[in-house]
């Protein structure tokens, strides 16, 4: 069950955190990959293709987890776990294997994985301001939501 506001405020939220983590791909020249995916091996192709995913990872947001977001801490924990599964599916996963050609999974060892925790890092803080820009586009004000019971 999806609502067009839910929909709006992961298009919202995806476009706030991918700002966030685009600084993240400059710092570390993942523009230039990221760019060649659409054959255009640019900062501005790779900045591209990279608000092309936040958009659509915003919506994914909002309607897979939308509706479980009901305070900033279900926002935070559910955002940092959707940033997982954005470094598993990317970085880990699909990225060799469409910029290098390297086989798929050939990142799930040690080594890969090491290789990856600077972008692990950009992508918990994406999920984090992902998780809660969307609470506050929800509920209004974060100073309104409900705290968590301990």
């Amino acid at each position: 069950m999806y609502d067009k506001k839910g929909i709006s405020n992961g298009i919202v939220a995806g476009v706030v955190a991918g700002i966030v983590f685009a600084f993240f791909l400059i710092l570390g020249g993942m523009t230039e990959t990221l760019g060649s995916l659409i054959g255009w091996p640019t900062r501005l192709g790779g900045l591209i293709v990279h608000f092309i995913v936040s958009i659509i990872a915003g919506i994914a947001f909002a309607l897979i987890l939308g509706w479980l977001i009901h305070s900033w801490w279900s926002a935070v924990f559910l955002g940092l776990l959707f940033g997982i599964a954005m470094w598993i599916a990317g970085p880990m996963t699909l990225l060799p294997t469409l910029t290098a050609g390297a086989p798929l999974f050939s990142k799930w060892n040690l080594a890969g994985i090491q290789a990856n925790i600077p972008p692990l890092i950009g992508h918990l803080v994406y999920g984090l301001v992902l998780g809660l820009g969307y609470c506050f586009l929800k509920k209004g004000k974060l100073h309104k939501l409900k705290k968590p019971k301990m």
